[in-house]
């Protein structure tokens, strides 16, 4: 079973992922799936989140994905750390530098400290060998098979992902609907008031004839 504070990131981050590839044929944006290597005494776990290039169908309706028979495996996988566990940290990073994942990003919710705090690690595969990724001057890390930054905001409460070809952050579930309410109560709000002047015209056109002048485009 996930803690809140680990199932709510993990839900995020698919989320703004899988938004971002929504319209993409060959970019797939998959969760709790479990990896099949096709590789003798390799661990075959489940990440939280995966993204997986160069899919001939995106649309995959089973619970796992066999690397092999697919012709393709991940770019990128995202593990959320759990407290009763840390073979994120270890095992883990055995298992998917061995399977050949370009990126691995661990996001540890820190959520038995006294205020939890996220912070994000990541590893690249250079050669066959994962080395850290480097963090930036703001402690963000960039995913280069995704080109989307990873980073804690807010005093470490919050992770957030910034595409980084259009500079605009991923929103979650959550945040695309508050801000479709939003643009709805604008659109509302901004028919509203065309409407007003409607009225306001038709109002002093009705005017002008009861003092005997009939609006046209010469005197309106």
């Amino acid at each position: 079973p996930q803690r809140p504070r680990h199932a709510q990131c993990s839900i995020d981050i698919f989320d703004m992922l899988r938004n971002r590839y929504a319209f993409s044929p060959t970019v797939g944006v998959f969760y709790d799936l479990i990896m099949k290597w096709g590789m003798e005494d390799l661990d075959e776990p489940a990440p939280d989140v995966t993204v997986i290039p160069n899919l001939r169908d995106k649309n995959i309706d089973c619970g796992h994905f066999d690397v092999k028979q697919q012709g393709t495996r991940p770019g990128l996988i995202i593990e959320v750390v759990s407290p009763s566990s840390k073979t994120d940290y270890t095992r883990k990073v055995e298992i998917y530098e061995q399977a050949g994942v370009t990126e691995y990003f661990i996001v540890d919710p820190h959520s038995k400290t006294k205020q939890p705090y996220y912070e994000i690690k990541g590893y690249r595969l250079q050669g066959n060998k994962y080395m850290p990724i480097k963090h930036d001057e703001q402690g963000c890390l960039l995913s280069k098979t995704t080109d989307v930054l990873f980073g804690v905001y807010n005093n470490k409460q919050r992770v957030r992902l910034k595409d980084c070809k259009t500079g605009e952050w991923l929103l979650t579930a959550e945040e695309e609907r508050e801000a479709r309410l939003i643009e709805q109560e604008a659109r509302l709000k901004a028919e509203a008031q065309v409407k007003q002047g409607e009225q306001k015209i038709h109002q002093l056109m009705e005017q002008l004839r009861q003092l005997g002048v009939e609006p046209n485009s010469e005197n309106w």
